[in-house]
């Protein structure tokens, strides 16, 4: 006789998704989802059926702290995933940590903020002097850089981070008015110049408008001979010139 067998194939699989972190979203079939505490999320499809599974670009975390996706089970990148199921599997969703560095500063031309990936090494600097913007940067007034405060503290320009956390650094500043100094003493340099150069010139002209000023003279009353205006008597005919003659 014959024996009768039977198999029967299963119409669903298991699909499982694991996530790094707990209560990450994830879309099955344009439905969307939540990963358990754990980050898992168990899944019935249908075998031999084309099936899509999205997972976030991005997601965050927490102030300053994302996670980024990388993979499934570090191999395919295509996000969203086409797969055909037939048997259970297993997918784990692979993301990079992302932390991001704020450079805070009232002057600009500051660097280096931006998310870094967690362990990378973050730098970020400052100029040591930026002229100020408008009136007081055209006369030479600056700012100075003293130093950064908050989550690192150091006074030199350029520092760096390993990427562990987020961080929030400060940018300190005062005012330079050192080139100003400078201006002020270089104009009255000139002024000072200026004004001995002009005394110079009336002290070497006076002496010669002096000689060149005619000399007074005086008359004689009676003979009309040249005299000095202090003369009480002509030279030339010896009357007095303080009377008239008799």
């Amino acid at each position: 006789g014959f024996i009768e067998m039977r198999i029967k194939i299963a119409d669903n699989a298991k699909l499982t998704l694991r996530t790094p972190h707990g209560n990450m979203a994830v879309s099955v079939d344009g439905t969307s989802y939540s990963t358990d505490q754990n980050g898992v999320l168990v899944r019935e499809l249908k075998v031999l059926t084309q099936h899509s599974i999205e997972s976030p670009r991005n997601v965050s975390m927490a102030e300053g702290w994302r996670a980024v996706f990388r993979s499934w089970n570090r191999t395919d990148h295509d996000n969203p995933k086409t797969l055909l199921i037939g048997t259970d599997l297993l997918l784990t969703v692979d993301y990079q940590d992302e932390f991001r560095l704020d450079v805070v500063s009232d002057v600009t031309q500051v660097s280096g903020a931006g998310w870094y990936r967690t362990g990378a090494v973050a730098n970020f600097s400052a100029p040591l002097l930026v002229p100020q913007q408008g009136p007081g940067g055209l006369v030479g007034i600056r700012w100075r850089f003293t130093g950064w405060s908050g989550d690192i503290e150091s006074t030199a320009n350029s520092e760096s981070v390993v990427m562990d956390r987020p961080y929030r650094v400060v940018a300190n500043w005062v005012v330079d008015y050192e080139q100003l100094y400078y201006l002020a003493i270089g104009a009255a340099v000139l002024v000072a110049g200026a004004v001995a150069a002009f005394v110079g010139r009336r002290i070497t002209k006076k002496p010669s408008e002096e000689k060149a000023a005619p000399l007074v003279r005086a008359y004689c009353k009676f003979c009309g001979a040249g005299i000095d205006p202090d003369a009480r008597f002509c030279s030339k005919c010896g009357k007095g010139q303080s009377a008239q003659a008799s």
